[in-house]
């Protein structure tokens, strides 16, 4: 372990106390028509889309192969984001590999001066940097390529929130030797995660295991479910207000904390999965999906968002503009107090995602998004009552005071 680093270990959220309800909203897009279509603009491409490629059931899994093949392992360091996923990490621990947490600025471009540190004082050699391209905004892999070029570092890029991206100046999946996408965050599919090679092989990898006719029926029945589930209409409470004032008048459990050594993977990595293919039905349906109507539903989702935060107070855009080539995974939101916005906001059912199991580290901003960052969905199967519904909870919670006290007036 380099003198400039903390041995790794993880603090975690425990949230089952809390008892939270199903979220109203789906985070993922289910199975339907706002995912498919005959028309193709080609104005936005997969990542490594004609490039040879494994389909593997998660992202996770082609990390796996990708630091393998980097050389990650007892006898080689990766460099990783200290704001991440805490299966990003997984694939690495699996390797015993040593696994060094750089620091990110509030935009989340890595700070070159902690590789630096990282490198230098690494005792085994550094053989793998994962640059991540965070909710679908390209990083300015540049100065990251030119780093790893001069100390003879493979870089991987990240694409897992990232799979979309314009067909006329694509900026994914172009710099890294290895590249890995997670096409059912962006297709309605079950599972699905993809690894791309630079040199377009894979010649020391041993073919994926096939799923097998029962893996494949099943995954199909539940992507069956998901879209009858999702046909279903959606109900606005009409007591809303209510609703809410109700939730934000009861201090609730707030879950519990813990740390757990760096030396083991998470409950979210399945070792059996390993080497395994993703399903048959999900890459016909991640081949069939669109990506122009994909790109611009989601594309105008986020926007909806930033308009219905705009002087919202306790809260603001990570990103205050979506560039014209950007394809969003989801809408990254930093909340000044998640106690009470998270829970109150997820009691009555709002769909938010934050990665609050993540690597201690001394980056201050990933130390503080863990909890701050939530993040809410855009995808491009929201009906416009489903938008309209999150944008009013989510304002009615973040400008919710208390009814005043009859006794005090």
């Amino acid at each position: 372990m380099g003198e400039n680093s903390l041995p790794l270990s993880f603090r975690i959220f425990h949230p089952a106390s809390c008892r939270f309800p199903s979220p109203r909203v789906s985070l993922l897009a289910p199975p339907g028509r706002a995912s498919f279509g005959l028309s193709r603009g080609g104005r936005f491409k997969a990542v490594g889309d004609g490039a040879g490629q494994r389909f593997y059931s998660r992202g996770r899994y082609a990390l796996l192969d990708a630091f393998r093949l980097a050389g990650v392992g007892v006898e080689g360091a990766l460099l990783a984001p200290a704001y991440h996923c805490r299966t990003m990490i997984d694939p690495a621990v699996s390797l015993g590999g040593e696994v060094l947490l750089y620091a990110l600025d509030r935009q989340l471009a890595p700070d070159l001066a902690s590789l630096a540190e990282l490198a230098d004082a690494c005792r085994r050699p550094v053989r793998a940097l994962l640059l991540t391209h965070y909710f679908g905004f390209p990083q300015n892999a540049d100065p990251i390529k030119a780093f790893c070029a001069a100390r003879g570092i493979v870089l991987i890029e990240d694409c897992s929130h990232a799979y979309l991206q314009s067909a006329a100046r694509p900026a994914l999946g172009i710099h890294g030797q290895f590249v890995v996408a997670s096409p059912y965050k962006f297709s309605p599919a079950e599972d699905g995660g993809i690894l791309v090679a630079k040199s377009g092989h894979f010649s020391t990898l041993p073919p994926l295991r096939g799923r097998g006719v029962v893996s494949e029926l099943k995954g199909l029945v539940r992507w069956i479910q998901r879209g009858l589930a999702a046909r279903k209409p959606f109900v606005v409470q009409d007591a809303l207000d209510e609703e809410i004032d109700r939730v934000c008048s009861v201090l609730g459990d707030r879950g519990t904390e813990s740390e757990q050594a760096g030396n083991t993977t998470s409950a979210m990595y399945d070792s059996g999965e390993e080497g395994m293919s993703g399903l048959m039905t999900s890459r016909w349906i991640i081949q069939a999906s669109e990506p122009d109507r994909i790109a611009e539903s989601r594309r105008r989702n986020f926007a909806a968002w930033l308009a219905a935060v705009d002087g919202l107070p306790g809260c603001r855009p990570l990103f205050s503009q979506l560039p014209p080539d950007v394809v969003p995974y989801m809408f990254p939101l930093y909340v000044d107090l998640p106690d009470p916005h998270f829970y109150n906001l997820k009691r009555v059912g709002l769909p938010i995602w934050r990665w609050d199991e993540m690597g201690i580290s001394e980056c201050p901003v990933s130390m503080d998004y863990r909890l701050h960052l939530f993040h809410l969905p855009c995808h491009q199967a929201l009906r416009p009552t489903e938008m309209a519904w999150m944008v009013r909870v989510l304002k009615k919670v973040m400008l919710h005071r208390p009814p005043a006290d009859p006794a005090q007036t």
